[in-house]
Order: structure tokens, then sequence, then C-alpha cells
């Protein structure tokens, strides 16, 4: 995320203009610095992949589509987000777009580094269109569908907006984010899986909003009703220890209905 708002300072008028026309701009400040891990773990096991939904002692509960849109403030409505084709066919279709392609060895495991995006359109020379292409290219990698690293996505959903960012709007981000997300706590809660892919950012805020016991401290000034609910939440650094994965799940296991 540094890279990208230091990317987005840098750029010029006339691209950011175009970024900012997307709706999906604020999303650079959508991911907290520090995830709760042992919070994020207690919840993950329970999941249940046959009703997408965590299991407690009181009942089901599940991230809806209107609480996507409350936290992060993105459509969940419009066109069908798709992500056709392989990683060959994207790397071909960023030759299109990019004044520096992305070559083939750039894609490892289906992924590319955060690195050589940035490398390949930060430059000044780069056509203010094509710049805020690729800024929110590498924006929805990064935090709608941020993979398992810390340095890499998928190169999926460029073709959203290789014809024109002005259509970037009238998708579903929302619809797509949540998709996501549901699949990858599937994959989390089965297994030996040591990793989860997803906006776990906006897992973590959902927590926050409906299990007041849980709650950090709320961040100095009020949040507009237009603004993403997740901008309201402290997210400072806690410790990542076993004892307190224990008492997260000590804690679900006895809460009640009246606690939500």
């Amino acid at each position: 995320m540094a890279t990208l708002r230091d990317w987005y300072g840098r750029m010029r008028p006339t691209a950011v203009a175009l970024v900012d026309g997307t709706g999906l701009a604020h999303l650079r400040f959508s991911l907290f610095y520090h995830l709760d891990v042992p919070l994020l773990c207690a919840f993950i096991e329970r999941w249940q992949p046959d009703t997408s939904s965590f299991h407690l002692p009181f009942g089901e509960m599940t991230i809806m589509l209107h609480d996507v849109y409350r936290i992060l403030r993105i459509p969940v409505t419009g066109r069908l987000v798709s992500t056709p084709g392989t990683p060959s066919d994207v790397v071909r279709d960023m030759g299109l777009l990019m004044a520096r392609p992305i070559v083939q060895g750039d894609i490892h495991g289906g992924a590319i580094a955060v690195s050589k995006v940035t490398q390949a359109c930060m430059r000044e020379e780069i056509p203010d269109a094509e710049q805020a292409r690729a800024w929110i290219w590498l924006l929805i990698g990064c935090t709608l569908f941020m993979d398992k690293s810390a340095t890499s996505f998928h190169p999926t959903h460029l073709l959203e907006m290789r014809e024109d960012l002005g259509l970037v709007p009238d998708y579903a981000w929302g619809t797509a984010t949540l998709t996501f997300l549901y699949r990858e706590l599937g994959f989390a809660s089965r297994g030996a899986a040591a990793q989860v892919a997803g906006h776990l950012s906006l897992l973590q805020a959902w927590i926050y909003e409906f299990f007041p016991s849980f709650r950090p401290s709320i961040r100095t000034g009020e949040v507009g009703a237009d603004e993403p609910r997740i901008m309201r939440w402290d997210d400072a650094e806690s410790s990542q220890q076993i004892q307190r994965l224990d008492h997260y799940r000590r804690r679900l296991d006895s809460m009640t209905e009246h606690e939500v």
C-alpha cells in the first residue's frame, strides 16, 4: 500500500483524475497495517464452506453484501467481474496496454511481482491513461483479490479496465470481493492450510463491527456517512501469541447472541 500511495502522489493531475473517476482510489487506505492474526484464525476455524458462514454457539453469521458496501464503499451491483484466460493470456494483453510489456518470465506460479508492475509503469514517460490503468489494476490485485504473499498478485481483472477506465465503476467489485473471500476462507478452514488469501482487512473490520468485545479503539475524528467504515478502526499492532488465540477461542465458545 505504501507503494501505491507513493505512486498516486507522483502521478500527473490527468492520471489522478482518471484514477479518482473509477471510484476505487480510496481502496489504497483499505488495508490495515497490522492484522490481528489470532483473532482472524479463531474465526476462520469456525467457517463452514457448505453454508458460507461462521458457526457460533448461538447460531450462524456471515459477511453480507451490504456489509462489504458499508465497510469498503465499493459497488455490489453491476457488471459481472470476470477472470478469463490464463496468465499467458493476461501477459499478452498487458503487452497491448503498457509501454514496457511484462514478459512471460515475469510470471511465477501464476502470480506477478508488484515490483515488476511498478518498474514498468511508474516512469514519467508512461502516458497518463496507461499509468492510471496500471495503478488501478495493481490496486485491485493487492486489496480486493490479495494472494497469500506480500510481494505479488495474480494478473487477473485487467480486461475490465483495458478499454475504458470510465466503465470500472459499473462493475460489481464488492460481489466479486466477497465471493473470492468466501472461497479462500473455505480453503483455509480445511486441510493443512497455513495462509489465507482475500481481503482479510475486510474480515477483520467486519468482526469489529459486529463483535464489540473484540474492538480496538476508534480513530480520532468521525468517519463520514459516505466514507468506508474500515477507516474508523485503529489497527494498532498486537501480539501474535498462541495465548491470544486460545483466549479468542474460549471467548467465542462462551459467546451469546446478546454480545453481538
